[in-house]
């Protein structure tokens, strides 16, 4: 007999250390039940290899049946059926194929063929008698009609276990689903009385490896007769000409891994089969039967069991797509209604919290914030803001600042927030427009859940103290976890849902940057003819203006003595007047020109800047009222410099100009470095003003004191607000009448 040798890819000793790379795809063993020949894909049927079990099926020994053609040792219609088959590659239709009883050893067998990679494989089983087919075929249909007749909230799942067991008679049936992470839960179970019951108890995905459960999807029937099978085994281990193993994928009497077969006897199991559940082409679950002793089931009864599973994948997919549109629906409608509330006032953080729906409503959660705008609005229950701020710097890193990021253990993800992950342990965040820091996200709140598992999951792999070996674990018993951290998962309509409301709020933000756009394109234009306005108001102004100033001097230098005091005070009144007129018109100027004017980006010394505008306003003060001008630190900005010192001037000037008639009048200049910016203040001990009029002072043209009291355009602060809103940067004051003014400038870094 063809052992395993060194030319044998599966030679390689496997364990539960390494178990989830165990080939059993190629594992070159097949379960005596019966026997496998791969043939050429031609006419002459050629047995390439096949299993050294092949006399208990066709009376031929291995090695000479090898090379010559099967068609030479079953009936002329099986053969030519095959060839049809083979030319085709479609074998639903043609499996099985019965070959009749040659003799009282050669019973009545069921051959059956299909395709894996360009190799033929046959295998021929013998066909079980049953003393009434057709009572067995009404139990078919008779369970499959109440099967059918059920649904998943009516018992479906136990209904099937009840009548798969009352069909195979196997002593134990379960409907075993998997989990997210592929644990299995045993959600439904027909036994015998006597034996101990799996009914509700939880199995690591390690029991069933990932290879394994690729291949249910392949082959959707698996079947182990006999755990004490002396297995036969694939001759030559190696295709002749292709030196590949043959592919046994589709193989429903391929061999059983070593592994497998040695946690079957630690259960207690003899033989077992297990049926595929695939729901939208994933594994959903499996019917999984056990027996205590050998137990066949030929390919006539696997198919029909195979065929009950198909109708569970069916029951799932309805009743999952019955549930989807159903939410789907309920979901439409919450998100028609914040579309159109966020859409009604263009504001999304109001649309999404103050409508009769909102974000808790649309995507099932215990809390939820909007980070917009450099602002953060939470809704329902949520970490504090520092902690949200944490948890944003740590979504802005480049593998997580994708769309998309949802997790049901937040502490797994990241144990640094154990402080607050604990409670909010479900985090479900949606980029809102590829600024790293625009988010929504979801939160779920930990649920403590007791999960009883089928023999201590930690232990499912024990080392063997005389060999070192790594094995299945030995006891099953029922042992009890309390799982804490985690919070109902996330499902894909969840995050379908948070994807959609990122691309409705791109179209909102979207229609907003156009309407900001058509809005900055009529201020462009109405910059542009007011500059023009204001270079025509200045030049048709000053003409005349220098024409009064002109006539006036004239009547002062040749008439001052021909005119009485108030003819003289009339003239100096015009004059003055001439002067204000032509302050005015250089303010409007001013004013124009900042909208036009390219803004550049030095690194500014400010003191000899403040320097130079103190010693000027200084001199000036000397001649009304002495104000002292104070100049404490000066840290660098960064920006235009022209517009800079327009601004400092205009500062001092007003501080200088509203002082009152006291000894100390003062103006005291600096600023300090803060770690996002650079904070200059101006402070004065002037007349100070109400603020309730605060919003008025950056108006143009506005005025807070009489202006024959005080001199000015109402031009100077409306200048000042240009400057720092051109150096993307924040203005504030604080006054008090009596006592003083305050103003902060904030620079950015």
């Amino acid at each position: 007999m063809d052992k395993i040798t060194s030319e044998n890819p599966y030679n390689t000793a496997y364990d539960l250390d390494n178990c989830d790379k165990e080939p059993i795809h190629i594992i070159q063993t097949v379960q005596r039940f019966a026997c496998i020949l791969a043939i050429s894909g031609d006419d002459e049927g050629r047995v390439e290899q096949v299993s050294t079990n092949v006399n208990d099926f066709l009376a031929v020994g291995h090695e000479e049946i090898l090379g010559k053609s099967l068609f030479n040792f079953i009936p002329a219609d099986a053969a030519n059926r095959i060839k049809q088959g083979i030319k085709s590659t479609y074998f639903l239709e043609l499996n099985p194929i019965v070959l009749p009883a040659e003799n009282q050893q050669l019973k009545e067998r069921l051959l059956s063929v299909h395709e894996m990679e360009g190799q033929f494989c046959v295998e021929i089983e013998y066909r079980l008698e049953h003393k009434n087919e057709l009572y067995f075929l009404s139990m078919m249909d008779q369970a499959i009609q109440r099967i059918q007749g059920s649904s998943i909230d009516n018992n479906l799942l136990q209904k099937t276990a009840e009548e798969v067991k009352n069909i195979t008679r196997y002593d134990r049936v379960m409907v075993y689903q998997f989990d997210e992470n592929y644990n299995g839960h045993v959600v439904a179970e027909a036994k015998e009385e006597q034996l101990e019951p799996f009914l509700g108890l939880h199995y690591p995905a390690t029991d069933i490896p990932k290879q394994a459960r690729d291949l249910f999807l392949k082959n959707r029937v698996r079947i182990l007769t006999d755990v004490n099978d002396d297995l036969a085994f694939i001759y030559p281990t190696l295709h002749p000409e292709k030196k590949i193993p043959l592919n046994v994928a589709k193989s429903a009497v391929r061999g059983v891994s070593p592994i497998h077969l040695e946690y079957l006897r630690n259960m207690g199991v003899g033989a077992t089969l297990n049926v595929a559940i695939v729901e939208n082409g994933k594994l959903w679950g499996l019917i999984a039967c056990h027996h205590r002793q050998k137990k066949v089931l030929d390919y006539r009864i696997r198919s029909l069991i195979k065929f009950m599973g198909t109708i569970i994948s069916g029951h799932l997919s309805l009743q999952r797509a019955t549930d989807f549109r159903k939410n789907i629906l309920q979901n439409n409608i919450i998100h028609a209604q914040l579309f159109e509330h966020m859409n009604k006032h263009q504001d999304i953080v109001l649309g999404l919290t103050e409508g009769e729906y909102s974000l808790l409503d649309y995507i099932p959660a215990d809390g939820a914030v909007i980070i917009f705008e450099n602002k953060i609005v939470s809704v329902g229950l949520t970490p504090t803001e520092q902690q949200i701020h944490r948890l944003e710097e740590w979504l802005n890193k480049d593998d997580l600042s994708a769309s998309l990021f949802s997790t049901n253990c937040l502490i797994k993800e990241n144990p640094d927030f154990a402080d607050f992950a604990k409670d909010f342990s479900g985090v479900l965040s949606v980029n809102l427009s590829g600024n790293a820091s625009e988010y929504i996200i979801w939160f779920r709140q930990a649920q403590e859940k007791e999960v009883t598992w089928g023999g201590n999951p930690k232990e499912a792999k024990i080392r063997s103290a005389e060999t070192g070996r790594i094995t299945p674990r030995k006891s099953f018993a029922k042992w009890k976890e309390v799982v804490t951290n985690q919070s109902l998962p996330w499902t894909e309509q969840n995050k379908d849902s948070a994807l959609k409301l990122k691309n409705d709020i791109k179209d909102i933000l979207l229609k907003r940057f156009s309407q900001l756009k058509k809005l900055h394109n009529d201020l462009s234009r109405s910059y542009l003819e007011l500059e023009s306005f204001s270079y025509t108001v200045s030049h048709d102004l000053r003409s005349p203006l220098r024409g009064i100033e002109g006539f006036a001097q004239i009547l002062i230098e040749d008439y001052a003595d021909k005119l009485d005091e108030y003819g003289v005070e009339v003239i100096n009144t015009i004059v003055s007047s001439v002067d204000k007129m032509n302050h005015f018109i250089n303010d409007i100027l001013k004013l124009s020109k900042l909208a036009k004017l390219e803004m550049a980006q030095e690194e500014i010394d400010v003191r000899p800047m403040l320097e130079d505008i103190a010693k000027n306003y200084s001199a000036a003060s000397r001649k009304i009222q002495p104000v002292k001008i104070i100049i404490e630190d000066c840290p660098t900005i960064k920006g235009d410099p022209t517009t800079i010192k327009q601004l400092f001037a205009n500062l001092i000037s007003n501080a200088v100009k509203y002082s009152r008639p006291i000894e100390d009048a003062y103006v005291i200049i600096g600023g300090k470095e803060l770690d996002r910016k650079i904070s200059y203040y101006v402070k004065d001990n002037g007349i100070g003003f109400e603020m309730e009029y605060v919003s008025k002072i950056y108006e143009v043209f506005s005025r807070l004191v009489a202006e024959d009291e005080y001199e000015g355009t109402g031009i100077g602060l409306s200048i000042v607000k240009r400057v720092v809103d051109r150096h993307n940067g924040e203005i504030f004051v604080d006054s008090v009448p009596g006592e003083g003014t305050s103003f902060q400038i904030d620079f950015p870094k």
